[in-house]
């Protein structure tokens, strides 16, 4: 199904494609995908870092965590992103997915996936004076104060400065403890924001905690195709 993306007044059609919840990325697949998108970035000059739980693994476990879905980088220029789709479509890394939230997902086979969180001003005042936004969420500017290189998958690949602050952030203390394949432990908002702006999110995460991550992404799917 085609769809449009809009960034500046500028469009890029794509082919959109649902995303598997029920397929593991396999280790060879996060390699790969995560080789040709360091490769594809570099090569256009498109600043990304790792996130979530690429960043996690790659830091906790020096390799990706086993079960995950798909891999996670990040990056704080959207425009240079998306002023490079079609160079990205035209080197086999194809657009299939993007949230209005600011997540940009892409396919490089069947089996894997990579997700592209934007990281962009928050425009809500107070929060905007100390907060970036990251999938309508809120986080500190302290934690992206720069970019530093790890050794992983052979490459020297970018993570946030100080890459364990933000770990803790969305992991808690016990970050160096596996949580398990159905958990649900992280949060992004600044609790400030979460409470006094987003009471429904704070009940979902409540709601997510309960029934697990992976039982509460698949709820949300069959939701959102009915």
């Amino acid at each position: 199904m085609k769809e449009t993306v809009t960034y500046n007044g500028k469009s890029f059609e794509f082919e959109a494609e649902k995303m598997s919840l029920d397929t593991v990325i396999t280790h060879a697949d996060a390699e790969t995908i995560l080789c040709t998108t360091d490769d594809l970035f570099n090569r256009f000059g498109i600043p990304y870092m790792l996130s979530s739980g690429t960043l996690l693994g790659a830091i906790r476990d020096h390799d990706f965590i086993k079960g995950d879905f798909d891999v996670d980088i990040q990056t704080t220029d959207e425009g240079k992103l998306f002023d490079n789709l079609q160079n990205l479509e035209d080197n086999g890394l194809h657009l299939i997915r993007v949230e209005p939230s600011g997540v940009y997902s892409f396919r490089l086979n069947e089996r894997c996936y990579i997700d592209c969180y934007i990281i962009g001003p928050a425009k809500k005042f107070p929060w905007s004076m100390y907060c970036y936004k990251v999938h309508d969420c809120y986080l500190p500017k302290n934690l992206f104060t720069g970019v530093e290189y790890i050794d992983f998958v052979g490459r020297k690949i970018p993570v946030p400065k100080n890459p364990i602050k933000l770990i803790k952030w969305w992991y808690g203390k016990d970050w160096q403890v596996p949580a398990g394949k159905n958990s649900y432990y992280y949060h992004y908002d600044v609790w400030s924001h979460y409470i006094f702006v987003n009471p429904k999110d704070t009940m979902k995460q409540i709601f997510r905690k309960i029934i697990g991550n992976k039982n509460y992404l698949r709820l949300k799917s069959k939701l959102k195709n009915k």
